[in-house]
């Protein structure tokens, strides 16, 4: 059962998600509140990387995501004075995308984490995945 699924929506309790976005040529994290909205968010964009050769290169794109992708999360995660055991979950973009800059993101999001509120790891397999077509 999804969380907070069974609950009316007026006592269903707040939840706390970080989202990842990964799917090409940016790198972000978001932090979300079910009950606040939007705690704080981070982008990285690759444009002055990929210009040189006229369009997106993957490999290049999924390099630059590894080396940006964790400072951005623990950019707003400190913004929001958050640690990442507060988080009830992770969220990631899925697909469509390149294959490798979905990777970094899905990787990360499912890596091993500090135990949540929920009691459960940051594995998102477990909790939400966001797949924006």
């Amino acid at each position: 059962m999804p969380l907070g699924e069974g609950f009316p929506a007026s006592r269903r309790p707040p939840l706390l998600i970080l989202g990842i976005e990964t799917s090409c040529d940016e790198t972000g994290a978001a932090l979300y509140d079910t009950q606040a909205g939007l705690l704080g968010d981070v982008l990285h964009s690759q444009v002055m990387l990929h210009a040189a050769y006229g369009g997106v290169v993957p490999e290049l794109a999924s390099r630059d995501h590894v080396r940006k992708l964790l400072p951005l999360v623990q950019s707003v995660l400190k913004w929001a004075d958050t640690e990442p055991g507060e988080l009830d979950g992770v969220a990631y973009t899925a697909g469509p995308g390149l294959i490798g800059a979905l990777l970094t993101g899905a990787a990360l999001a499912r890596k091993p984490g500090p135990r949540s509120r929920a009691g459960k790891g940051l594995s998102v397999t477990q909790w939400i995945t966001i797949i924006i077509r």
